[in-house]
């Protein structure tokens, strides 16, 4: 019994040979374990409730690395010193559940086809395809749910919106996939619009204080550079390997130039830049080329750091902290429809 309880008040588990906290830390149930260890009528039975309380916790921490496209990707955190039996079933689908071994101590990565649309339409025709959809996991007799939103976002006007973007997830939000929420005063949003034929992104970040506009190593080897400057990443096109998380990617300061962080350096890109007392806006327009060929999707992602801590923000998945690569969402810019978004005329 006691073995049980330590183990699960101090799991830790691997990624890529970086050990991370897996253990127990929610309130509620280490409150829970106190008042049964300290119950003085609980002497006889003190085994028993210790024991089932072991029962009933979930240690195995899960998330989203990829959520959009025609397959998702799911990381599972085994911290149990012994492998575990998961299951994966698209949540009333009529879909057949996928059994995979998860190795002890260490994340594994499970790569799954979205249901298809007609499946979907079979057993629930009143939902469209692209409505949420829900994974459950299944590990022991516990049940973990995911959701997942569309394959792809239509691009329609006034134009989608990006944000919050979030803080990391904490490994207790792993086990409730209760996503993390962002510091109010520290809020970024993005709107992506297309404007006099060009697309654009107007960004708003929310901040404390004042930047000192502290500048970028001007050689990236890795996102983690970014930390502790005040700007917003925009990353567009698929990941290729940690040095090139994007096909290009530009990082846009408060203060001072803009750099391009991933693919060519060409001409300066047009970016538009205001500060205020709380916040500063960013527009920026995307550079021809990196507009996919017609029919492909606009595959964006965005990072929002600090320049006065080592803090992060990501969209549109939430990362985890010791990884600042995330899924990018996939947009379908055919969509839109320039009449459906008009400027208002000036009057003379």
């Amino acid at each position: 019994m006691a073995a049980q309880c330590r183990d699960l008040l101090t799991y830790t588990c691997r990624d890529d040979g970086r050990e991370f906290a897996a253990w127990i830390n929610e309130a509620t149930p280490i409150n829970e374990l106190l008042g049964i260890m300290l119950d003085p009528n609980n002497d006889e039975v003190l085994v028993e409730l210790a024991l089932a309380w072991a029962d009933r916790q979930m240690p195995i921490v899960a998330w989203i690395e990829q959520a959009y496209g025609s397959d998702i990707v799911l990381a599972i955190g085994n911290p149990y010193p012994t492998r575990q039996l998961a299951q994966v079933l698209w949540r009333n689908q009529g879909s057949v559940a996928i059994g995979a071994t998860l190795e002890p101590g260490i994340v594994t990565r499970l790569t799954l086809p979205r249901p298809p649309a007609d499946l979907i339409k079979t057993f629930y025709p009143e939902l469209d395809a692209g409505d949420l959809l829900h994974l459950n996991l299944v590990v022991r007799e516990h049940v973990m749910t995911l959701a997942f939103g569309p394959q792809t976002i239509l691009a329609q006007p006034p134009g989608p919106l990006l944000g919050p973007l979030r803080p990391p997830m904490t490994m207790s939000a792993a086990r409730t996939q209760n996503v993390p929420d962002e510091e109010a005063e520290r809020t970024t949003w993005c709107q992506v619009r297309k404007m006099a034929g060009r697309w654009e992104l107007f960004i708003e970040c929310q901040r404390t204080g004042t930047s000192r506009g502290r500048r970028m190593s001007s050689f990236l080897r890795s996102l983690d550079q970014l930390r502790g400057i005040e700007a917003v990443t925009v990353l567009v096109g698929p990941p290729r390997h940690e040095r090139a998380p994007a096909r290009y990617g530009i990082c846009i300061p408060e203060f001072g130039d803009a750099q391009i962080v991933v693919g060519p350096e060409d001409d300066a890109p047009e970016i538009h830049i205001r500060s205020y007392e709380d916040r500063w806006l960013a527009r920026f327009v995307l550079p021809g080329h990196w507009i996919p060929a017609s029919g492909e999707p606009l595959l964006l992602s965005l990072i929002r750091t600090h320049e006065d801590n080592l803090d992060f923000e990501t969209a549109p998945n939430v990362s985890v902290p010791w990884s600042m690569r995330i899924d990018p969402v996939h947009l379908d810019i055919s969509a839109w429809n320039d009449d459906d978004f008009l400027l208002p005329v000036r009057r003379r």
